[in-house]
């Protein structure tokens, strides 16, 4: 997958390059700072690197729009920070995470995008600053030894996913949104700087000129990231979100290639062809199948390697990477972060009545705290960890939360504050883990992650935020023939009223469990961990590897095996985020797994 690493040590002497990782593109620089780009491909890596004189940066990721330069992503990037600073960075779009070096000012200087959507990470001491975009990396450049964090280990298994800059490693830090990190080689000082942030609503404004906001600006997103675009890909599936991408995309370009993915009758699958014909795109649906299980253990391990193991995931998504290329998707559309227009339907993030009557930072807290747990270790009797009580896991869980709050103080509203903690956690630290999966084989572009946009929701008054309304505006004035296709998260029209959701949904259930085609699950990896999948369970975690380690409570783990086993409870998430940390505790330990040993869904799953 594309990676930039590199390190720069103080102190160090000119024309003495330091020891960088990789095999694929490497390029030392003097005065003790060192670069790596690994790309898809060589002429790819070119376009990540500009040098401009003495100043070189090296990137991975894009810049969107054209009115800030032309050229080379790298080579604007490095203009235009070179020339402006923080002015530049807080007026561009783009998904990206860059490494600038100063020869003038002997330094290295780190950059995230406005929303931390390329995770960059990296390890300091007093001198020295190794820096990836893999965790691993990052860690072995620096020469640390894989030592568990334990309060990552403790935020994974509480809410499924890394915190604020904590990774599962004590000597490795993520770098947080809009961050400019500098480091001097001179005085081996670090300082870290936020260029850009949310800004809280200045005044009030009326529903209707909120509503023309998100539209006018939701519509440039998108044709930013479409127009001009060769391979154009869209990842389809039958809700809002990725809905309302395909319905902006201009007809006058040429149609994206759509894909969905899900189980034989999926409603999602169903929805999405639908939507497709509309628009006159070609549409593949790759179906979750015996060819999927079979090859499930090759899935998880490459996941996990591409991952670094901190990221929870069913892994459902993986057999179809090796299809983008083949269907000729070169940059693929993904509708993460349309949640910010219906946050009653955001994860564990989601809105409810509760949240509307709270007052103070208390009552917040405790909301928060009972809603964004994963619940993995609800009916757990034993503590989890092996060196953690469980009073002192919830402790560190708290304390995490509180810390996630604190950054959001500049909001008054609570949905201000619940919606910025979800740029913060949920997408920085767990959505951006997903989309480096796909960085592997596609560019990916995410048109909900536009800062004017992001910045028109948060200036809405709430009831454009919950609900279908803003989606509903939006495809009303664009495309209105996809309001009629089934919203899979309801099974009704976009735009229905409440007591017609309440039925439709009602009905999905049901027809759902009778098995009637066209009402079934996207998944079934309960069912699956039991039955298919039951011996790679228990040759992972019932390994006396696994169970000697030192991470996980061994008593604990034989209890929550047998009784999934059982049928006695569902533990299916835990199960797969103990598996992970395994799997992920073998990378560290090990080489990287080889191409021969993976296992790759034929395209018959296509169809």
């Amino acid at each position: 997958m594309p990676t930039i690493s590199g390190q720069a040590s103080a102190n160090s002497q000119p024309g003495i390059p330091l020891s960088t990782f990789g095999d694929s593109m490497w390029r030392p620089e003097a005065n003790g700072i060192g670069f790596t780009w690994e790309g898809r491909d060589e002429a790819y890596a070119e376009r990540m690197w500009a040098s401009i004189g003495d100043d070189t940066l090296v990137m991975q990721g894009e810049l969107f729009g054209g009115k800030e330069g032309s050229g080379p992503n790298a080579l604007r990037l490095l203009e235009g920070y070179a020339a402006e600073g923080d002015a530049y960075l807080s007026r561009i779009e783009g998904r990206f995470a860059a490494a600038f070096w100063s020869e003038s000012r002997r330094e290295l200087t780190l950059l995230t995008d406005k929303f931390g959507s390329v995770p960059l990470y990296y390890s300091a001491n007093s001198d020295s600053l190794s820096f990836s975009t893999s965790v691993r990396r990052a860690s072995q450049i620096a020469g640390a030894s894989p030592a568990w964090d334990t309060e990552g280990l403790i935020q994974f298994f509480t809410f499924g996913h890394l915190w604020n800059s904590t990774t599962l490693l004590k000597s490795v830090r993520c770098l947080g949104p809009a961050t400019r990190c500098t480091f001097s080689i001179d005085t081996g000082r670090v300082e870290q700087h936020t260029y850009w942030q949310i800004r809280p609503s200045q005044r009030p404004i009326t529903l209707g000129a909120s509503l023309d906001r998100i539209d006018e600006t939701l519509c440039r997103a998108v044709d930013e990231q479409s127009r001009d675009t060769p391979g154009l890909g869209v990842a389809l599936s039958g809700g809002l979100d990725a809905r309302a991408i395909l319905g902006l995309i201009s007809d006058e370009l040429p149609r994206p290639t759509c894909l969905s993915l899900g189980m034989e009758g999926s409603l999602d699958q169903v929805s999405a062809r639908k939507l497709a014909k509309l628009s006159g795109c070609p549409f593949h649906r790759f179906v979750l199948g015996e060819g999927f299980l079979e090859c499930f253990e090759g899935w998880l391990d490459r996941m996990v390697e591409l991952t670094d193991g901190h990221y929870l995931s069913q892994c459902i998504v993986m057999p179809t990477l090796p299809l983008y290329p083949e269907l000729g998707v070169r940059v693929l559309l993904r509708g993460h972060v349309g949640e910010l227009l219906h946050m009653h339907k955001a994860y564990n993030f989601s809105v409810d009545d509760e949240f509307r009557r709270l007052e103070g930072d208390d009552s917040l807290e405790s909301w928060l705290w009972s809603h964004l747990q994963s619940h993995l270790t609800d009916c757990v009797d034993l503590p989890l960890l092996a060196a953690v009580s469980s009073s002192d896991f919830k402790e560190v869980g708290r304390q995490t939360l509180r810390a996630a709050m604190k950054a959001t103080d500049r909001f008054e509203r609570p949905l201000d504050r619940l919606s910025q903690m979800f740029l913060d956690q949920r997408l920085r630290r767990e959505t951006a883990m997903s989309l480096v999966k796909f960085n592997s084989v596609v560019d990916v572009r995410v048109p909900y992650l536009d800062s004017r946009f992001v910045q028109a929701v948060f200036d809405a008054p709430p009831e454009a935020r919950i609900g279908e309304r803003a989606h509903t505006e939006v495809l009303r004035r664009h495309r209105p023939s996809f309001l009629l296709p089934a919203n899979s998260n309801t099974g009704a029209r976009v735009g229905a009223g409440p007591a017609w959701r309440t039925i439709c949904y009602l009905r999905m259930r049901v027809l759902a469990k009778l098995g009637v085609r066209g009402y079934q699950p996207y998944e079934r990896l309960g069912l699956w961990l039991r039955r298919e999948l039951r011996e790679v369970v228990e040759r992972t975690l019932l390994d006396a590897k696994c169970l000697d380690r030192g991470l996980l409570n061994p008593d604990c783990v034989r209890g929550v095996v047998a009784a999934h086993n059982a049928g006695a409870k569902n533990h299916t998430f835990l199960i797969m985020a103990m598996m992970i940390v395994e799997r992920g505790s073998n990378l560290f330990d090990s080489p990287a797994i080889s191409e021969a040993g993976r296992c790759h869904n034929s395209p018959a799953g296509l169809a």
